[in-house]
């Protein structure tokens, strides 16, 4: 619903706030189609205790994002829409790495206990989602204040200060 909304009122949200444009603001909601699917594979890996697919996985998603950024913003000179576009493209690699993995996971047969389940649907995903939209909306927020270059490349010098120290 979420994703629909923002999809089909971006003009309306755009002229409110006036600021930035409407379609920046429609590909910035397609992330939150594609960001609870990798997030899935992601608590697959760890609730299985594959965390070295985890790492594997968010090792390839951080460096392309990174490689695909430069590339878009400072070669392409994109600016917002070359952030963007690297994240969208790092997330489906990292969706498609994800698949790959998967099918090498080997399944028990074990009781099921739903209760830990649910526990984890209720509190696990949302908390992943929203502790990765928190991390993007910054970048965003920014972007209605600033200009697309200087904010893709303040975009990149954030990430490369993220990757060296984490």
């Amino acid at each position: 619903p979420l994703f629909f909304s923002i999809f089909i009122f971006s003009k309306q949200i755009v002229h409110f706030i006036n600021r930035s444009d409407y379609v920046l603001l429609r590909q910035c909601a397609f992330l939150i189609l594609v960001i609870p699917i990798y997030e899935s594979f992601l608590a697959l890996f760890r609730g299985f205790k594959h965390f070295g697919k985890t790492l594997k996985v968010e090792a390839t998603l951080n460096i392309i994002n990174l490689i695909s950024a430069i590339f878009l913003v400072i070669i392409l000179k994109m600016g917002i829409y070359g952030v963007l576009y690297a994240k969208i493209i790092s997330i489906l690699v990292g969706i498609v790495l994800s698949v790959y993995f998967y099918k090498s996971i080997k399944f028990i047969n074990k009781k099921i206990d739903y209760d830990e389940i649910k526990k984890y649907v209720y509190n696990g995903i949302p908390t992943s989602l929203f502790s990765r939209l928190r991390g993007q909306s910054f970048t965003v927020l920014l972007g209605l204040y600033i200009l697309n270059a200087p904010l893709g490349l303040f975009y990149i010098a954030q990430k490369m200060v993220q990757y060296s120290v984490g």
